[in-house]
């Protein structure tokens, strides 16, 4: 059990930083300005922050 909430944490931590490394690839590919990138970070974090709550357990 605690080994899959240390790999559930560490995934929630590693995905941002994926995407924060991916923004100036993204940005420059699609030629997207400073408000189109904060759409593409919050797009991304409103996506993965929904398969965190049936994670938990109720108590």
């Amino acid at each position: 059990m605690l080994l899959v909430c240390l790999a559930a944490g560490a995934t929630t931590m590693l995905d941002p930083a994926v995407v924060n490394i991916a923004v100036p690839s993204m940005r420059q590919s699609l030629g997207a300005g400073a408000g189109d990138v904060l759409w593409i970070v919050a797009g991304q974090s409103l996506a993965f922050g929904p398969a965190l709550v049936p994670g938990r357990q109720p108590r």
